[in-house]
C-alpha cells in the first residue's frame, strides 16, 4: 500500500504563490484608429492577421510621441511573442515572416527587436519590454531560461513546454533536464518539500513545482484575454496535463555518515539503500514525487523515506564469519516492494562486516545490485555491481583491484601495479587507456570500505562493469 505525504503539498504552491505572471501586453493607453484596429487584429495572434497589423502599425506617420511609442509597442511586442509561437509550435517560418514584417533579415531580427524594445519609453510599458527583451536572449541561446518565482509570460510559455519535454522523455535525463532550468530553492531557507532531496534534485523539484503553477497562471491570463496564452491554450493544456501527470524521483540526500566519492561520480535510479555502520544497519526508501491537480505530494512505499531510516544495533562482537546476522535479516525481511537495492556503508567499517550484512540481505530476499556512495553536498551516487562469492567470476574479470590494508594491488592485461596509500589519481592513470574490460574488486578481510567503494567507483567511471567479490 502507498503511503503519500499530504504535508507538501500546500507548501509546494505556498512556494510560488507570489510567482504573478506578467502579462504579455500592457493595458491599452490611448485611442488612435490605427491602434485600436490592431489591438483588435493581435486579439489571438492569428499569424497573417498579427502580421499585416504590425505592418501598418511601422508604416503608419503618427501625430504625436505618445501614439507613436505605444505602437512602437504593440508592433515589437507582438512580433516577440510570434517568435514565442513559433519556437512552442516549431514553426521555423514564422520567425522569416516576422522579419520581412520588420524588413530585415533573419539573423538581424533579434537585434532589431531588442532595440525597438530599449527605445519604448513608459512606465507602463517596462513590465512587458523586460519581459520580451529577456525573451530574446533566451530565444537567441544568449541566456539560459531559468525557472523564476517572478517571471514574465513568455518565458512561461517556454518553460511549461521545456518543463514537458523533460517528464515525457528520456526518464534517465528528466532529473538533468529539469534541474537546469531552476536554482536551489534551499540557498536561504528549505521547505519541507525540498528536504529530502540533495542540490540536483530539489533543483529539478523546483522547476516542475514553479512550471506547474504557470500553466495554472497562463489559463488564468487567458481567461482575462491575453493573445499569447489565448493562442497557446492548446499546447499549454497539453503542458498542463503531462506536469499533472508527472512522478519524478529527485535524488535524495544520504544519511550522515556514508562514504563519500567525487560529485561527477555516476548516479542511477534506486529504490531501497542498506546502509552498513560500524555498530548499526540502517535502510530507507528513495522518494517520489507526484504531481497533481493538487500540486506536488511526496510519495513512498510504506517504510522510512530518506535521510530518515530504520535501524538496528548490532549486539556483540561482528566475527568474521562468512554468514548472515540474524537480527539484519529480521529487520530487511520488513522490507516490502523493495524495487532496486543498494548498499551504502561508513568508510571505517570493515569488509566482512560489510560482508555479511550483503549475505543477510541475500537471505531476506532482498538482494542488492548497486553501490552507492555519498556527493559531497549528500546525495546519492550509484553504480550497478554484481556482488559474487569468492571465485566465482575471478576468471573472466580481466581487471582486478584488490584492496589491501595500505593500498591497491591491479592487476590488468599489461601486468600489475601496487599503489600504496589509496592514491585514486594513481588508480585512474593505471587504468586509463586500457580496454573496457569486466572488473573485479576484491579486499583483504579487515581492509576499510572507503576504499573498495573508491575503487568501484573508479572502475565504474571507467566504463568498466564492476562485480564486487564478498569472502
Amino acid at each position: 500500500m502507498n503511503g503519500t505525504s499530504k504535508w507538501n503539498s500546500s507548501i509546494a504552491m505556498v512556494a510560488v504563490c507570489a510567482a504573478t505572471l506578467l502579462p504579455s501586453m500592457a493595458t491599452a493607453q490611448l485611442s488612435h484608429p490605427v491602434l485600436r484596429q490592431a489591438r483588435a487584429s493581435l486579439e489571438n495572434y492569428q499569424p497573417s492577421r498579427s502580421l499585416r497589423a504590425i505592418r501598418r502599425l511601422r508604416s503608419t506617420s503618427y501625430e504625436t510621441t505618445a501614439v507613436r511609442m505605444e505602437a512602437r509597442f504593440l508592433a515589437t511586442v507582438a512580433a516577440v511573442d510570434l517568435l514565442v509561437i513559433g519556437e512552442r509550435r516549431q514553426n521555423t517560418e514564422l520567425k522569416r515572416q516576422v522579419a520581412a514584417s520588420f524588413e530585415v533579415a533573419d539573423d538581424v531580427l533579434i537585434e532589431t527587436l531588442r532595440a525597438e524594445l530599449e527605445s519604448i519609453e513608459g512606465e507602463v510599458f517596462q513590465p512587458s519590454v523586460v519581459d520580451a527583451i529577456e525573451t530574446l536572449a533566451v530565444l537567441a541561446g544568449e541566456q539560459p531560461l531559468r525557472a523564476k518565482r517572478h517571471m514574465g509570460l513568455r518565458q512561461g510559455v517556454l518553460l511549461a513546454h521545456q518543463a514537458r519535454r523533460a517528464v515525457r522523455g528520456n526518464s534517465a535525463n528528466t532529473l538533468g533536464r529539469l534541474a537546469e532550468l531552476a536554482d536551489d530553492p534551499c540557498a536561504e531557507t528549505c521547505e519541507d518539500i525540498y528536504q529530502p532531496f540533495d542540490e540536483r534534485g530539489r533543483r529539478a523539484l523546483n522547476a516542475l513545482i514553479i512550471a506547474q503553477h504557470i500553466t495554472e497562471r497562463l489559463e488564468e491570463a487567458r481567461t482575462a484575454g491575453d493573445p499569447l496564452s489565448s493562442a497557446l491554450m492548446g499546447q499549454i493544456v497539453s503542458d498542463s496535463r503531462a506536469i499533472q501527470g508527472a512522478t519524478i524521483r529527485p535524488s535524495p540526500r544520504l544519511p550522515e555518515g556514508a562514504t563519500v566519492v567525487s560529485d561527477d561520480a555516476p548516479t542511477a535510479q534506486v529504490d531501497t539503500v542498506i546502509i552498513v555502520r560500524e555498530r548499526s544497519v540502517e535502510w530507507g526508501r528513495t522518494p517520489q514525487v507526484r504531481f497533481t491537480e493538487r500540486g506536488a505530494e511526496l510519495v513512498a512505499q510504506d517504510g522510512p523515506i530518506l535521510p530518515e531510516t530504520e535501524k538496528i544495533t548490532l549486539r556483540g562482537e561482528v566475527t568474521p564469519f562468512p554468514r548472515p546476522i540474524d537480527d539484519v535479516v529480521e529487520m530487511l525481511r520488513s522490507a516490502q516492494n523493495v524495487g532496486t537495492v543498494a548498499v551504502a556503508s561508513e568508510p571505517n567499517v570493515q569488509t566482512y562486516v560489510l560482508t555479511r550484512v550483503i549475505l543477510s540481505a541475500n537471505q531476506a530476499g532482498v538482494a542488492p545490485s548497486m553501490l552507492v556512495a555519498a556527493s559531497p553536498d549528500g546525495g546519492i551516487r550509484a553504480m550497478p555491481s554484481n556482488f559474487r562469492s569468492e571465485g566465482a567470476r575471478a576468471q573472466r574479470a580481466r581487471v582486478q583491484v584488490h584492496v589491501r590494508m595500505g593500498g591497491f594491488e591491479i592487476r590488468t592485461r599489461r601486468g600489475r601495479s601496487d599503489i600504496r596509500g589509496f592514491d585514486l589519481d594513481e588508480v585512474r592513470e593505471t587504468l586509463a587507456g586500457g580496454d573496457r574490460e569486466h572488473s573485479l574488486v576484491r579486499a583483504m578481510w579487515a581492509a576499510d570500505a572507503g576504499p573498495i567503494f573508491a575503487a568501484a567507483f573508479a572502475l565504474d567511471a571507467a566504463g568498466m562493469p564492476v562485480d564486487f567479490v564478498t569472502h
